[in-house]
């Protein structure tokens, strides 16, 4: 069910805008009238109003034209104007002051409704920060609250550039991260919106806490979310479970969230990576993502093969070489660019 909109909802709209002043998104909003009839009235309030404030500059210009032409008419219809008497220019002096102050009065409500406007689109279309880091990079984020993130390989963190007092704090990654949250809630006091952390994770995850250490690595079609101290609750369509310090959870498309050792699990402080009986196509998987290269090997590979142990991931020559020696096969390794180039 469509919510009830007024005016200001629709002024605040940027793609309304758009198609009110330049004739932008046309078809979308056309659709739209014709989808919420009961919309017309408000909408085309919200249009005459938005051309009210856009038309000032273009009265102005055209009275300036009036009035130069005003006065270049009189010079040719009468020659030289004469030398104004006193009470001429008194009488034009009041008038100029009346003019002014009309005009002060007409800028100052101008500007007072501009700056609401302003305001309030602010409100209604709240700013949001992306950060970033590249293949074989990590990047520390520190958030409004103090909480750290750590980003790693081609991942992405997105959040509101300003938390508000009293506000949900919330995120939203895509990739492999490490947290370390921020505790503000009071021990004894109700819990309240503003105490909890959000994540929103790949596949529809949703990981809340109030202060806590964790990391979260996307290998798709999985995800991995180890917790170090603490304690987090997980979501995901509907079904939620809890962790404990050293538990993980699991992940899965059209799956319920479970508890269990992942088979690959990075330890991004330590940059090591624990091997669980993992099939190597997820450790490839995962160095790609990490590092931005495709592992290559010199001979047909079981992508089925079970690893086991621990080995450095720090940089892309370390762990192609830590696997080179696990599987005791000479592994090379191209740019994903460059072999995706070959492929062409």
């Amino acid at each position: 069910m469509q919510k009830k909109k007024n005016s200001i909802d629709y002024m605040a709209d940027s793609s309304f805008k758009e198609w009110t002043l330049y004739h932008k998104n046309s078809a979308y909003w056309q659709a739209y009238l014709q989808q919420f009839p009961e919309e017309a009235a408000n909408i085309k309030q919200a249009r005459e109003e938005i051309l009210t404030l856009a038309t000032p500059v273009q009265q102005s210009s055209s009275l300036r034209k009036v009035q130069n032409w005003a006065a270049i008419k009189q010079v040719i219809d009468y020659g030289s104007p004469s030398k104004p008497s006193a009470a001429e220019l008194q009488h034009s002096w009041r008038f100029f002051s009346y003019k002014t102050v009309t005009l002060a009065a007409a800028l100052l409500v101008l500007t007072a409704f501009s700056v609401y406007f302003f305001l309030y689109n602010r409100a209604a279309n709240p700013e949001y920060i992306t950060y970033q880091s590249e293949y074989g990079t990590t990047k520390w984020v520190v958030l409004p609250d103090s909480s750290t993130v750590q980003l790693v390989g081609k991942s992405a963190l997105k959040t509101l550039s300003h938390w508000k007092n009293g506000q949900q704090r919330e995120v939203w990654l895509s990739g492999n991260a490490d947290f370390k949250v921020k505790h503000i809630h009071e021990n004894g006091a109700p819990i309240q919106a503003y105490d909890r952390f959000i994540v929103h994770t790949p596949l529809q995850g949703e990981i809340e806490v109030l202060g806590t250490e964790f990391r979260v690595n996307s290998l798709l079609p999985l995800v991995n979310i180890h917790l170090r101290s603490g304690s987090i609750a997980i979501r995901q369509l509907g079904h939620a479970l809890k962790l404990r310090p050293g538990q993980t959870a699991i992940l899965e498309a059209n799956k319920k969230p479970s508890i269990q050792d992942p088979a690959v699990a990075m330890d991004w402080q330590n940059k090591e990576l624990q091997l669980n009986n993992a099939p190597y196509y997820q450790v490839a998987l995962l160095y790609k993502d990490v590092f931005g290269r495709r592992l290559v090997a010199p001979q047909q590979l079981d992508t089925l093969q079970r690893l086991d142990g621990f080995i450095p991931f720090g940089n892309a020559e370390q762990a192609r070489k830590a696997l080179s020696t696990l599987l005791n096969i000479p592994m090379k390794d191209y740019p994903i660019v460059a072999v995706s180039n070959e492929n062409k």
